[in-house]
């Protein structure tokens, strides 16, 4: 349970919900359900047997994909911030 709570914490397994029922009431579809990272992905990934193992056979390569993976677990957690934010109106149906 302690690994899936750190996945979260890192933010490589965000929470999120989307119900496209709530924009009908108004309300926003896209719910983020997880709070900001609170964790790197580095810190995360080293407690995962494949991660620490590229560390030890390759610490610059591992270093390299651990600075790409956090870019774009923050590119992906802006990306549902600004979801969460978005405000949407259905317009109303003729007939």
């Amino acid at each position: 349970m302690t690994h899936q709570k750190n996945a979260v914490n890192s933010a490589f397994w965000p929470l999120f919900r989307f119900d496209p029922r709530e924009a009908q009431n108004g309300q926003h579809p896209f719910h983020l359900d997880s709070r900001k990272p609170t964790m790197s992905f580095r810190e995360y990934a080293s407690k995962e047997g494949r991660f620490a193992a590229l560390q030890r056979s390759n610490p610059e390569e591992a270093a390299r994909l651990f600075e790409l993976a956090q870019k774009d677990i923050n590119d992906q957690w802006h990306f549902y911030e600004q979801m969460a934010g978005v405000e949407r109106e259905i317009p109303a149906m003729t007939t």
